[in-house]
């Protein structure tokens, strides 16, 4: 098989088909440079989708709870030393190590994440409510008592309380015409 200048694969087999190789997928273009693939081979190739779902070319897996092996031998190196170097970490911090300061107060002192948001927020007694909600978020927000990213997750929890109220009136409503019929 050779390639000419336009880009095509030509062979010198019969039942050989020639596709310009640019437009052929990786997998083809592999197995054009061994041989010619015949229509029906590119076809076969084309249908088939890999493994089946929920296999894979090793069934049994990666067993449960395993560890990697360079996890095991640093274990196994630090086995029993761990009190002696938080000793060694706690005393360094003692002398100025400012790294092992740091590292001392981030053990014992996590950073804070996320904390109470205190503001005026209507009561929410009915689905309707929730738009008085919505509209107390974005004044909060418009004086900058909150910042966006906890006006975004107030409104998340809001909207899933609307949620439940919705579908706890409508389980009213539906009772109620049960009972009428």
């Amino acid at each position: 098989m050779r390639t000419l200048e336009n880009g095509l694969a030509v062979s010198n087999r019969q039942d050989a088909v020639t596709y310009p190789l640019r437009c052929l997928k990786p997998l083809q273009y592999l197995a054009w440079r061994d041989r010619p693939m015949t229509v029906a081979k590119i076809r076969e190739k084309q249908s088939r989708k890999g493994f089946k779902p929920g296999q894979s070319n090793n069934p049994s897996g990666r067993p449960y709870r395993s560890r990697n092996k360079s996890t095991l031998a640093l274990e196994t190196l630090l086995e029993g030393e761990g009190e002696a170097i938080t000793r060694k970490t706690i005393e360094n911090a003692l002398n100025g190590d400012m790294t092992a300061i740091k590292l001392c107060i981030e053990m014992l002192i996590p950073l804070r994440k996320d904390g109470p948001i205190c503001f005026d927020l209507t009561e929410m007694k009915s689905a309707d409510d929730s738009a008085k909600a919505m509209a107390s978020i974005l004044r909060t927000l418009a004086n900058g008592d909150i910042t966006p990213n906890e006006a975004s997750s107030v409104s998340r929890i809001i909207e899933a309380y609307r949620k439940t109220l919705e579908t706890a009136e409508l389980e009213d409503r539906l009772e109620a015409l049960e009972q009428k019929v």
